[in-house]
């Protein structure tokens, strides 16, 4: 596909429109003083969640922050929800985003908390365009309590986070094509550049050497639908711009398990 096509159907990671409100808290994780493991895998630890595709939308953004709340919902349950990427695709215009054209991890999650949280998968699927907003406050599942984006650029502020948090947002640089083409093993391209960002995936963990990412991309790309990306040197920006949320359960839900996605 050629690049600018690429570009503008599956990296569409806009900056973002809104400025810094009350909600958003810049996280050092000053207070976060023990011990780090020096691997983590929260598949390992049973967030296996099914491979996405986007298709012809420019969606990273959403099913980044919807998976970043389903690991959030994983910890406080224990068991597996798929979140509704398609809601944050069709209702979160008015804060900044831009549907299938892209969109920015802060106005996903401000827009998010904003009206009262995110319904399941299940309930409002995905479409791969832009639809009308059907979005259902009562059906919400999740709410969100406090959002964080940690310190820009800073390797082990990411490693804290992902080890003692849960998976987290981050945004990358997709624009090389050894990146497009990642197939298996540890992504290390200098000319992957720590300069720019345009795509938004899922932290999952680290190895001793690399980053554990999840993409949108279908189980058929990179390693079963995820990427190990070189630590230790912003390598593709992994660590420019990385967001999560703390969560709150509404009272009137249940929470059944579902693994149902799609």
């Amino acid at each position: 596909m050629p690049i600018h096509l690429y570009n503008r159907h599956f990296t569409s990671l806009s900056s973002s429109k809104l400025t810094k409100g009350t909600d958003i808290h810049t996280d050092p994780l000053q207070h976060h003083t023990r011990s780090i493991p020096e691997e983590v895998d929260w598949r390992k630890r049973g967030f296996n969640t099914p491979g996405w595709n986007q298709l012809d939308c420019g969606a990273c953004y959403a099913f980044s922050i919807a998976s970043m709340l389903e690991g959030q919902l994983f910890k406080a349950t224990g068991k597996l929800h798929t979140l509704s990427s398609q809601q944050i695709i069709d209702c979160s215009i008015a804060y900044g985003n831009l549907g299938c054209s892209g969109g920015s991890l802060k106005n996903t999650l401000q827009y998010l908390k904003r009206v009262g949280g995110i319904m399941q998968g299940i309930e409002y699927s995905y479409k791969a365009r832009k639809t009308l907003c059907h979005f259902k406050k009562f059906r919400a599942v999740t709410q969100i309590e406090k959002i964080s984006i940690l310190p820009q650029s800073d390797e082990h502020a990411l490693k804290v986070a992902v080890a003692l948090i849960g998976p987290i947002s981050v945004s990358v640089n997709a624009s090389p094509k050894t990146f497009q083409l990642y197939s298996s093993g540890v992504y290390d391209d200098p000319a992957c550049s720590s300069s720019t960002v345009n795509h938004a995936m899922l932290l999952v963990g680290y190895t001793k050497d690399a980053w554990i990412l999840k993409n949108w991309w279908s189980s058929k790309w990179g390693d079963d639908g995820y990427m190990y990306l070189a630590r230790g040197k912003n390598q593709c920006a992994v660590s420019t711009y990385a967001a999560y949320a703390t969560i709150l359960l509404p009272h009137h839900q249940s929470l059944p398990a579902t693994h149902h996605y799609g």
